[in-house]
């Protein structure tokens, strides 16, 4: 993105870190939530259902099973999707994130060769994480665009409430989304081919 080629290494390195460990910490905090809604659920619906068999020993009452089936499907989930080892995961990488954005703060150290060294051990950590969530990502760049003082919406990337919504659920292309300036350019470009014909 064109919008930050006036700013130094140092300081598009410290960006970059630092959206790294805000993306991180918003998927954790996905991840967290889902760890105790589930575990709430298999311990509201596993208590419903003990209590159903435990006043009925004996009959046709379909509602304990019900119960019973909830208490299987929302603790599968929780196994199959491990909510809690995917939060340690990204709390990780938000640690290490923010471990470079703070090596890039330190005064007195060369900052375009401590730019490099930081850009090198960021492209050792991008091969560890898991797949992006590109518009939590975009969340995440809109957050530290704010955070360094660069307000230009023209730089921000534009969300849409169907995107926000299952941002934590569906990956997303990154084409699919665009910048308040791309969707402008776009508007320009169609409304001067819609001139011309």
């Amino acid at each position: 993105m064109s919008v930050m080629s006036d700013l130094s290494a140092i300081e598009k390195t410290r960006m970059r870190a630092m959206r790294n460990g805000v993306y991180h910490s918003m998927r954790r905090q996905f991840f967290e939530r889902c760890e105790r809604v589930a575990n709430l659920a298999v311990l509201l619906l596993g208590a419903a259902s003990v209590a159903q068999v435990a006043a009925k020993t004996f009959g046709a009452d379909s509602s304990g099973l019900v119960f019973g089936f909830l208490v299987a499907v929302v603790g599968g989930l929780q196994l199959v999707f491990n909510f809690g080892g995917r939060a340690r995961d990204h709390a990780m990488f938000q640690a290490r994130f923010y471990g470079l954005m703070a090596r890039a703060e330190r005064p007195g150290e060369d900052p375009d060769r401590t730019a490099a060294e930081i850009e090198s051990e960021m492209a050792t950590f991008y091969g560890e994480e898991p797949p992006t969530y590109h518009v939590v990502n975009a969340l995440a760049y809109n957050a530290v665009q704010d955070s360094f003082g660069r307000p230009d919406k023209r730089a921000l990337f534009k969300i849409g409430f169907k995107e926000n919504l299952f941002k934590n659920v569906l990956h997303y292309s990154p084409n699919d989304l665009k910048t308040y300036g791309e969707i402008e350019a776009d508007k320009r470009h169609d409304g001067g081919k819609l001139a011309s014909v």
